[in-house]
């Protein structure tokens, strides 16, 4: 029997194949001159969610989630697979993502927490969860900040860890935050540069988070893309899941 976690997540992938299907895009994919994972397709569901459903955003235990369906379930993915001792977030927000996070945890590492961080923290009604309460720290602050990245350091020490950039997207600020926080990502685990998309769309930013990452990888970073979690087709981090090497 699967259990509740396995089947949340199902319904989460059932919403994301539920918003394709509601704007045709499933029936157009299927069409033969259309092949499976075309750009083009990938590019009109990310304008329409954007556009029409931006504040539609998914819930993780009654707490909003500024994620989409396919990019949590890979984070599942990588979660299990690495079972870090630290998940390492910028961009708090209602601590839905870090709720999700922790959730995983739960199962496949207990001993492992999240550190959350962000200017303007909301999570009064995360909080009154015991699972959000038991693995999720919260840093109140700016995600380069000095005193933010030595709590980080502290807390860290070398332990198996992993990075997710979700804070202000402007390229300055992401490019800030790859140059500190590349350094506590573990061999064999990820920095997941988010939301590397809004520079295509005309609703993104530019420069922003995809400017930052091709900045960042200049340098030659020992990390590499693994193109392997963008197998859903639908991530808004293309490009944005790097590898430590």
């Amino acid at each position: 029997m699967k259990s509740r976690l396995q089947s949340v997540i199902l319904v989460l992938a059932g919403v994301m194949l539920g918003t394709l299907a509601m704007h045709g895009l499933t029936r157009r994919a299927a069409q033969p001159s259309i092949r499976a994972g075309d750009p083009e397709i990938i590019y009109r569901f990310q304008m329409i969610y954007h556009r029409e459903h931006i504040w539609a955003l998914p819930h993780w235990l009654g707490i909003e989630v500024h994620q989409t369906a396919p990019d949590l379930l890979m984070a599942q993915e990588i979660i299990t697979e690495v079972k870090p001792d630290f998940i390492v977030e910028t961009g708090t927000k209602y601590g839905g993502s870090a709720l999700f996070y922790a959730s995983i945890l739960d199962h496949v590492h207990p001993d492992g927490r999240v550190i959350t961080v962000d200017i303007y923290p909301q999570v009064e009604q995360a909080r009154k969860l015991a699972l959000f309460r038991k693995y999720v720290r919260v840093i109140t602050g700016d995600s380069v900040g000095a005193s933010t990245l030595a709590q980080i350091a502290a807390a860290v020490q070398g332990r198996r860890t992993m990075v997710l950039l979700d804070s202000d997207h402007h390229a300055s600020h992401v490019l800030n935050e790859l140059r500190a926080y590349s350094g506590f990502v573990t061999k064999g685990s990820y920095l997941i540069v988010e939301d590397t998309n809004l520079d295509a769309l005309p609703t993104g930013i530019r420069p922003g988070p995809m400017k930052a990452l091709e900045e960042f990888l200049k340098t030659e970073p020992p990390f590499v893309i693994d193109h392997s979690r963008e197998k859903l087709l639908l991530t808004f981090y293309p490009n944005g899941w790097l590898k430590r090497i």
